[in-house]
């Protein structure tokens, strides 16, 4: 993944800002991406904006949702190759570093780390650290804990509210709001030492050359991609052709689901859902569910590399009963109708997987499923290549 990611310009994070896990967390692909040595653009959640300060000029931020920012923030980087050189060149020159430093650590203080802690010595240090022994010193394993149980529930039973104008309530809140501003002030303080660090250290022409990094280069160097690897995507694309005359019921659904699918860009939860149920079929319980995303994934790169030869096979891969392909074309109805309306592009792509599935929509179907109507509008009917990230 990393040999991949040097042959991009910008490495792209996007986070959801209202979910907590989403805010507090980073993803492995910004760390794959500054590896790379490729500039990351993220969303500035609280967890990758602290990130962003430490790389600065490598990274650059837009608000959660923002599209008319993200796009402002694509347009300047299309239309100003000074700035991706400069970003490019900072971000080689960190990864370059960071390698140095991995095998410097690994030469010299690795073998000396795991001599002193041993297996012992990480359980002990792990029993007694900080972070978890603040909570268990608080549990009934603390013979002092009773004692204390019983104080704040005297407390609670004989509390009473302050008075509104009690000085010391409003010098508590004073108190409390100077703490909020003090920290505040820290930390655009250090964000701003760390940026500047950053720009001082890892964008000094002499280190960038010391690295292998050429600061006068229009257009920082990237690795050829070996034979190997393309000799190794030439057989898996030859592999993936080989498999589009194969497959039964559930390969068919998928693909039909799949190329309807398409213009949304997305499936939400109730979507992934929608699919669990599909592989829960009579045709897709075989599968574990490893299989099953195999199986999807292979599917959508045939459609990809060969959109009309995938579609144009499924007529013949499908099974003799009608009633099943009308189960097959009631679940991709039920997975496309979970999220939204059928209608647009997608509407029209359902109506050639209907034709493809050579069911008469006119018969009942018997199989329980909701009608969803088609409102019908424009489409190219070409499978559209995904973004990268």
């Amino acid at each position: 993944m990393i040999e991949l990611a040097q042959g991009y310009d910008l490495g792209v994070s996007t986070e959801d800002g209202a979910v907590l896990n989403h805010r507090l967390c980073l993803g492995n692909k910004i760390f794959t991406y500054l590896a790379a040595g490729t500039p990351v653009l993220l969303t500035a959640t609280p967890a990758q904006a602290r990130l962003a300060a430490d790389l600065g000029a490598a990274a650059t931020l837009y608000q959660p949702g923002d599209i008319d920012a993200l796009a402002t923030i694509l347009q300047r980087w299309d239309g100003d190759p000074n700035l991706r050189c400069v970003a490019a060149h900072e971000a080689r020159t960190a990864a370059r570093v960071s390698e140095i430093n991995l095998s410097l650590y690994r030469a010299f203080m690795q073998p000396m780390v795991k001599a002193i802690f041993t297996p012992q010595v990480a359980e002990a240090m792990k029993r007694f650290d900080t972070g978890s022994l603040q909570y268990e010193a608080f549990t009934d394993a603390n013979p002092w804990m009773p004692g204390l149980a019983k104080a704040a529930e005297q407390a609670r039973e004989n509390r009473k509210p302050v008075a509104s104008d009690n000085p010391f309530l409003a010098a508590q809140q004073t108190f409390s709001d100077q703490i909020v501003k003090l920290l505040e002030s820290f930390r655009e303080t250090t964000e701003k030492a760390s940026e500047a660090m950053f720009l001082a250290i890892y964008g000094s022409p002499a280190l960038q050359a010391a690295v292998g990094v050429d600061p006068e280069s229009a257009r920082p160097r990237r690795p050829a991609k070996s034979p190997m690897h393309q000799e190794l995507l030439e057989k898996r694309i030859a592999e993936l052709k080989s498999k589009i005359t194969q497959g039964g019921l559930i390969e068919c659904c998928i693909r039909g689901l799949l190329y309807a699918a398409a213009p949304r860009g997305a499936v939400d939860e109730r979507g992934f859902e929608a699919l669990r149920r599909i592989r829960m079929t009579e045709a897709g319980s075989r599968l574990s569910l490893a299989q099953y995303k195999a199986m999807v994934r292979e599917q959508f790169f045939m459609l990809l590399l060969h959109t009309e030869a995938t579609l144009a096979a499924i007529p013949k891969l499908l099974p003799e009963d009608v009633a099943e392909r009308r189960k097959g074309l009631a679940a991709i109805r039920n997975v496309l109708s979970a999220a939204s309306e059928i209608s647009g592009e997608t509407a029209e792509r359902l109506k050639r997987v209907v034709s493809l599935f050579g069911v008469n929509e006119a018969e009942p179907s018997g199989t329980g499923a909701e009608s969803v109507p088609f409102v019908t509008g424009g489409g190219s009917g070409k499978f559209k290549k995904p973004l990268r990230q």
